[in-house]
């Protein structure tokens, strides 16, 4: 999912939220579109296209799930660990509209 397709989605059932699965939501929140699973922000788009990954400290599978199902990125595990593009994984991290991790 992208911004404009978050946004496009929110546009056509005329709502600011929408249940997307259990206990996960899409959410327009200010200029931003926001995935939210179990009242954490996982997933956050920006409108300049960047996206924001936030588990909450919550490195579960499902959470892991939510976020490949539903950003354009693709998280891995290794030994417990999670990867993006070969970067480790951060709270909070940013990834930039061209694919960079910052």
């Amino acid at each position: 999912m992208t911004y404009e397709e978050a946004d496009a989605i929110l546009k056509m059932h005329g709502r600011e939220v929408k249940k997307l699965q259990y206990d996960t939501f899409l959410t327009r929140r200010n200029d931003n579109m926001v995935i939210n699973y179990h009242g954490t922000d996982v997933i956050t788009f920006r409108p300049n296209g960047e996206i924001i990954l936030n588990p909450g400290g919550w490195f579960s599978r499902t959470t892991k799930a939510r976020i490949n199902e539903y950003s354009p990125l693709k998280v891995t595990s290794i030994k417990g660990e999670w990867f993006i593009n070969d970067v480790h994984f951060k709270e909070r991290m940013i990834i930039l509209k061209d694919g960079t991790v910052s």
